[in-house]
């Protein structure tokens, strides 16, 4: 095979559309025979011809999608029994090995003089075409992170072989891989001051340390976090690396994701110090709600007493930034309209508080005061983004009859209008009073 290795350019399109592209030349393609320059698969007998191969480095992660756009091509036949919907070429992925993907340059067979296309959207799929059933399914598939440090190997070939003693076919090709960019954003720290003790194992105890936080923000939960915090051992024997954190939440019952700040570590004491360290676990790639509730757990994966109720080591005031894969929406949607006290006339000369609840059922979503210092203001009131549907928002306060108004939570900010409190509470009770 000739191999070349070349430079690539990378580029991020677009400050909302996040999308990134990855450029590819092969200035000098020999399309000679099957991949790896066997001449028909069926047996692999070797050809004379040799195909050209370009490795390329990936400067910029992103996600693969299922096709490829063709920059420029313009492809010559030597063996005159080629034809046109020959000229193909393979890809792999260094952080991927043993799967592929493949792309051809037009449908159409039949033999040419030459083929030139240019901006043209091709699919990446499969190698097999019409007849030919030696081909096989792209097994690289839409939607694989491409990571920064990765190499493609990119090798043009014939799909079917033409000429046993040289290329078929020769040319220049230059595409573009689009691929949706790969993110990395901060969600949120999970933190504790203090001290977890570490007993036993994950679920195997209720004496591990823990603690809860709410999510304040609706992350697609990435599979890393940055960590800071110190382990100390107890029992004789007992090392950092045997630490495992796990965390849960409530959107997902019964899933979790963990990972091992300490690894390695041997020692009695062992702090960690803005760590990046790998999560896993089926948690992974949740789409995490606001307002949910994390979970913390500690553990001792490893019993060196034999004993469940001992504890095994401590983390010290751990401190878990999370992040996401994509990007962070509005943590919450704003209720906003007019709130008009009916019978009244102008500025007060003392503030009115209006006690407002927004709730689904019977949970409360949102609550507080509004300190009201005319007979009409502004109106605007922060739910959870994470809640979505019907639900009632609740005015109660001074001497107004309680209000509630109907509305319909979309997860985006919305305008309600104008809700009209009417003077008539003597007594405080949100009713109308008997005289």
């Amino acid at each position: 095979m000739i191999t070349r290795t070349l430079t690539i350019a990378c580029a991020v399109a677009g400050l909302s559309g996040l999308v990134a592209a990855q450029t590819i030349n092969m200035p000098s393609a020999n399309f000679s025979s099957y991949i790896g320059n066997t001449n028909w698969p069926g047996t692999g007998a070797p050809s004379g011809g040799t195909n050209t191969v370009v490795t390329a480095n990936v400067t910029s992660g992103y996600v693969l999608t299922n096709a490829v756009n063709i920059v420029s091509a313009n492809i010559t036949p030597i063996d005159p029994l080629s034809w046109q919907n020959e000229p193909s070429v393979a890809l792999s992925n260094s952080a991927h090995p043993g799967l592929f993907t493949y792309f051809r340059f037009t449908d159409t067979g039949g033999t040419y003089t030459t083929l030139s296309v240019s901006g043209v959207t091709r699919p990446l799929d499969r190698s097999t075409f019409t007849d030919y059933t030696w081909g096989t399914d792209a097994t690289l598939l839409a939607g694989v992170n491409i990571p920064s440090g990765s190499v493609w190997t990119c090798e043009a070939y014939e799909q079917y072989d033409d000429s046993t003693t040289g290329a078929d076919a020769s040319g220049s090709v230059t595409f573009t891989l689009p691929g949706t960019a790969i993110l990395d954003v901060p969600a949120q720290v999970l933190s504790f001051t203090g001290t977890l003790p570490a007993y036993h194992f994950y679920l195997d105890t209720a004496l591990n340390g823990s603690f809860t936080a709410a999510a304040t923000s609706n992350p697609t939960l990435k599979d890393h976090v940055v960590f800071n915090g110190e382990w100390a051992g107890v029992v004789a024997g007992t090392w950092g690396d045997d630490m495992f954190i796990i965390i849960e939440n409530n959107g997902f019952p019964g899933s979790y994701a963990y990972f091992q700040p300490f690894e390695g570590e041997t020692t009695t004491v062992a702090p960690a110090v803005n760590k990046d360290i790998t999560l896993f676990g089926p948690l992974v790639g949740a789409a995490i709600s606001t307002g949910s509730i994390y979970r913390v757990e500690v553990s001792d994966e490893y019993n060196d007493d034999g004993l469940v109720d001992t504890q095994e080591s401590s983390l010290i005031n751990p401190s878990i930034q999370l992040f996401s894969s994509t990007p962070l929406g509005p943590s919450n949607q704003t209720l906003s309209g007019t709130l008009a006290l009916g019978d009244t006339v102008g500025a007060f000369a003392f503030n009115r508080n209006i006690a407002y609840e927004v709730k689904q059922g019977v949970t409360t979503i949102a609550s507080g005061t509004l300190t009201v210092s005319a007979n009409s203001s502004a109106l605007s009131i922060s739910v959870p983004a994470s809640y979505t549907g019907g639900a009632s928002l609740i005015l109660d306060g001074s001497s107004f009859l309680k209000r509630i108004v109907a509305v319909n939570l979309t997860g985006s900010n919305q305008a309600i209008g104008t809700a009209t409190m009417q003077n008539g509470d003597v007594n405080n009770t949100g009713e109308v009073d008997a005289a």
